[in-house]
């Protein structure tokens, strides 16, 4: 932390903890370039920014960030923007005049500090949202008018640029290695990642464009359907679904008898595929993860319901209960290793045949591809395919215990995508030993700490567990001749009560561990995977999709692509709302949108002309549909 006094204003004391213990954040303006805070400012930048503190152009604003736990904790700048820079220049749309006029209004964010020793989750995008809303009034202040867009630029050989992202700033590409004073066009300085940050929606001719473009229309975009009034029929109904998501058909179109033909109408129709709807939600999937350095393609699957609707043909047994019938689905969704959710990528649907049940003990002479296991061999090859799309982007596919499957280990070690699942074997290896038995005997790396919160099986507690790791050579079983290469990671709970399951964990991956840190980094990857649980909460509870009452199966799953993307657009909005309540709700809502929702809050009161901050907005979405906020509970890995 730092003291605020004179001379050497720096102290190492390291602080690794949530936000909620660091207090008050604030961002504060650096007035007088005189005064001991901008010697800390100055000090901090100097000792710990690889830019150091000097060569700032132009206009510029600085700020200390403080703790109000902690005290002095990092800094920021702000300052003039690059003069040329093709992929904002052509982001925006201007031509080299508009160029020159209009070059104020872009501000670059020169620096960014956060104190090496102190780490904390989600702090930089918490600063980040602060020092967003706190620059545009200073700017005001001090220059005489607000800045519409910010930038900024990421040497990704250092830095990942994770804040950026989860605070909804947008990648652009990289920089040609040229500087501000480059004369010999000899490109000798490492290229950077561009990203940009706007501040308004009327300014800019092709951002405008990008910003007010209604989400809907742009996650459908690359569909094709047979014709140009079916994709509007798609707009219109993802539209009413998603304003909607609770109400069944009719209720959702409002009662409007044509509508809600024109809907039963586009469920019957043979000639859409479920995959015809969805492919272009699987772009933009890729699209979004394209700014990530790494992505996890988490798989898992799910029983569909729909015991209530005998009527509807083409159902199948869900279990060896008479009448119990439905769909089986078996997805993937992209999520970033910070819990974002990118999208989905891949969706499979069937239904079981009741004749197959009881016929389990066959499974074992049939290959691979007529199991139903080869699920997850599909996912992959999915992934891997679409993957292509972000060549520069580590995949991740990540499986519970159902994905222990040597098949799948072999296909992930011939491809570029690499695989993290959960063990429930213990295989045999090249050294003739049960697998985890062995691993218990090796030396552990060291230990972490998980904060479990309560659920129905256990009390909430801070768990210590102990990491050990080991490359390893399985046998495929029966045959006992061929070898796939793993590491095997086990977690082992050192604490857990009496009368409590422990939190013992086995992984198998296919990428390299090699020490304690990539060990920690693979275990809090697996941690991620309940995000797909929770869309499958949101699919089910909060989409109603087993209370849809259609006549076939086929209908049902176009209705259910629909509410897919809609599931995944809920989860995102409420995820980012997390990393990033204080950025503005417009980003993402109309304004007819956000609009109806202070109509909500604020009845018969006048609506502001704001719009709240995403978090605000979340909030009153909840509140509408009966939720009651509670006291915050944190899972982190220390």
């Amino acid at each position: 932390m730092l003291k605020e006094s004179k001379g050497s204003c720096i102290e190492t004391i390291p602080y690794t903890g949530v936000l909620d213990k660091l207090g008050h954040v604030e961002v504060i303006l650096v007035e007088n370039w005189e005064s001991d805070i901008f010697q800390y400012w100055k000090e901090m930048m100097e000792k710990f920014h690889y830019l150091k503190s000097s060569s700032l152009f132009g206009k510029q604003i600085k700020y200390l960030i403080r703790s109000s736990n902690l005290g002095w904790i990092g800094g920021l700048s702000f300052s003039s923007a690059s003069w040329r820079l093709e992929e904002r220049d052509t982001f925006i749309g201007w031509n080299d005049k508009e160029r020159e006029e209009n070059l104020h209004d872009v501000i670059c964010n020169s620096r960014f500090l956060i104190l090496p020793w102190i780490e904390v989750s989600n702090l930089a995008s918490h600063i980040l949202s602060l020092a967003i809303k706190k620059v545009v009034s200073d700017w005001q202040n001090v220059y005489g008018y607000k800045p519409a867009l910010i930038e900024t630029f990421v040497d990704a050989e250092k830095f990942p640029g994770t804040c950026y992202k989860a605070a909804n700033w947008i990648y652009l590409g990289k920089t040609k290695g040229r500087g501000r004073n480059d004369r010999t066009k000899k490109r000798d300085l490492p290229q950077k990642d561009i990203y940009v940050y706007p501040l308004r929606n009327n300014f800019f001719s092709c951002e405008k464009q990008s910003i007010k473009m209604d989400w809907v229309e742009e996650e459908f975009q690359y569909v094709k359907l047979p014709n140009e009034s079916r994709k509007k029929r798609l707009l219109s109904l993802t539209h009413s679904f998603f304003a909607k998501p609770t109400e069944n058909i009719p209720a959702a179109l409002n009662g409007v008898k044509a509508d809600i033909k024109g809907a039963y109408r586009f469920f019957s129709e043979k000639k859409i595929k479920m995959d015809d709807i969805l492919i272009s939600h699987y772009q933009n999937t890729v699209q979004r993860a394209k700014a990530f350095p790494v992505v996890l393609a988490v798989q898992d699957s799910s029983s569909l319901n729909y015991s209530t609707h005998l009527a509807t043909e083409g159902l199948g047994s869900l279990s060896n209960e008479k009448g119990n019938l439905g769909l089986m689905m078996h997805d993937t969704i992209a999520i970033t290793p910070e819990g974002i959710p990118l999208g989905a990528l891949d969706v499979q649907i069937w239904s079981r045949d009741p004749k197959e049940h009881g016929k389990s003990k066959n499974r074992k002479q049939k290959p691979i591809e007529e199991k139903e296991s080869y699920k997850w061999l599909k996912s992959l090859q999915t992934v891997e395919e679409l993957s292509k799309g972000a060549p520069e982007t580590i995949w991740v596919s990540v499986g519970d215990r159902e994905a222990d499957i040597f098949e799948l280990f072999e296909l992930a070690n011939k491809t570029q995508t690499h695989l993290l699942c959960r063990s429930i074997q213990n295989r045999i290896t090249d050294e003739e030993e049960k697998l985890w038995d062995g691993i218990k005997n090796q030396t552990p790396l060291g230990q972490i700490t998980l904060q479990l919160p309560k659920s129905k099986k256990r009390q909430a507690r801070e768990a210590q567990l102990e990491l050990r790791v080991q490359s390893v050579m399985l046998k495929k079983p029966r045959t006992q001749k061929q070898f796939t290469k793993l590491c095997a990671i086990l977690v082992t709970d050192l604490n857990n009560p009496k009368g409590e399951q422990p939190l013992d964990w086995h992984l198998l991956t296919t990428l390299k561990v090699t020490n304690f840190s990539e060990a920690i980094e693979k275990v809090e990857w697996y941690t991620k995977r309940w995000g797909i649980e929770v869309f499958h909460r949101i699919l089910k509870s909060g989409c109603q999709v087993e209370k849809r009452q259609l006549a076939s199966a086929g209908k049902i799953r176009r209705c259910l692509s629909i509410d897919l993307v809609i599931a995944w657009r809920i989860f995102y909005l409420t995820m980012l709302g997390r990393e990033t309540p204080e950025v503005g709700c417009d980003l993402f809502l109309e304004e007819a949108e956000w609009k109806t929702l202070m109509h909500y809050k604020y009845r018969s009161k006048q609506i502001p002309d704001k719009p709240p901050t995403l978090g605000e907005a979340i909030s009153i979405i909840a509140s509408i549909g009966g939720f009651v906020a509670g006291k915050k509970k944190n899972l982190e890995l220390k």
